[in-house]
């Protein structure tokens, strides 16, 4: 009988001991994802998933599609989120110009989510469509508003050979800088 009530004795312990480690891995599993998932929060998504996102964009002024496949191969991509009404981003394209020279290996995608009567009337003022390696580009789903975080005009996003994140300006952008981060 002695030997029955410490059997009985010993496998009651056990049990709670395993009852117990398995709460306290339970709980620090949900905490650690907590803080993980918290932590996550607050990078931007293009910073988590830094290379050349897919995109549909339709190109001005003959609304041809253009996708991330699209884009040369082995060479720098500046994506430059901007509403052609937007201050901003009109001392942002002429400091582009103005930088042309330095910025002429890169493809350079301007993207707004206006409709083409607002790009031309941007173009007409510019004049882009003289510069090769410039493409206008409208997006209606919002899809790159929403990857890059936008809350304000113009955002730039620069992009190595190999397609990696290599840069972001927000707000203010300075092409210098920009064409510096190419080299």
């Amino acid at each position: 009988m002695p030997v029955d009530l410490l059997f009985f004795l010993k496998n009651k312990i056990l049990k709670k001991f395993s009852l117990y480690s398995l709460l306290i891995s339970l709980l620090f599993l949900s905490f650690s994802h907590s803080i993980y998932a918290q932590a996550n929060d607050t990078v931007p998504i293009y910073k988590q998933f830094p290379n050349v996102p897919a995109f549909t964009l339709n190109r001005f002024p003959d609304s041809t599609v253009l996708i991330k496949q699209n884009l040369k191969k082995k060479t720098p991509t500046i994506i430059m989120l901007f509403s052609p009404d937007c201050d901003h981003c009109k001392v942002a394209t002429e400091q582009m110009i103005a930088n042309i020279d330095a910025l002429k290996k890169a493809q350079i995608i301007m993207v707004s989510s206006l409709d083409f009567s607002w790009i031309k009337k941007f173009n007409d003022q510019f004049h882009l469509d003289k510069f090769k390696n410039i493409t206008l580009a409208t997006q209606q789903n919002y899809f790159l508003f929403e990857f890059y975080n936008l809350t304000s005009f113009p955002c730039v996003f620069l992009y190595d050979k190999k397609g990696k994140l290599i840069g972001d300006f927000k707000e203010h952008v300075d092409f210098k800088k920009v064409a510096e981060l190419l080299k």
